[in-house]
């Protein structure tokens, strides 16, 4: 009898359990990409420059802007990303980047004028 009476309490027990063991499978792990954007030559802090961020399947993305000093920082869940830097008059930069393992990434980029699209008179 006292068998019955526990039945219930221990079923619930266990699945609590199977169901908190697999909400902790299913979290992914997240590392912060970060890094400073330089006008070169002059080596000066690029604050209107725009980052860009897309997954490897092209359903997620993140944008951002540096600060004042050119610094920008992102948490990113884990995964593969491509990450563009733009900035009117100067040369996009690009690079591929793999969030894995809670490792931060930093990539800062030294940008260049965008001397073949230049206009004259403008």
């Amino acid at each position: 009898m006292a068998f019955r009476k526990l039945l219930p309490t221990a079923l619930a027990s266990v699945f609590l359990l199977l169901c908190a063991n697999a909400t902790a499978q299913t979290k992914t792990s997240s590392a912060k990409l970060s890094g400073v954007i330089i006008y070169k030559p002059g080596s000066f802090p690029l604050t209107h420059a725009h980052i860009w961020i897309h997954d490897q399947s092209g359903k997620s993305s993140f944008e951002a802007q540096p600060d004042r000093n050119g610094a920008y920082s992102l948490q990113l869940p884990e995964g593969y990303y491509f990450v563009l830097i733009g900035a009117p008059g100067f040369a996009p930069v690009s690079k591929s980047i793999w969030i894995h393992d809670g490792k931060p990434i930093e990539f800062s980029p030294h940008m260049l004028p965008d001397e073949e699209n230049q206009q004259d008179g403008l």
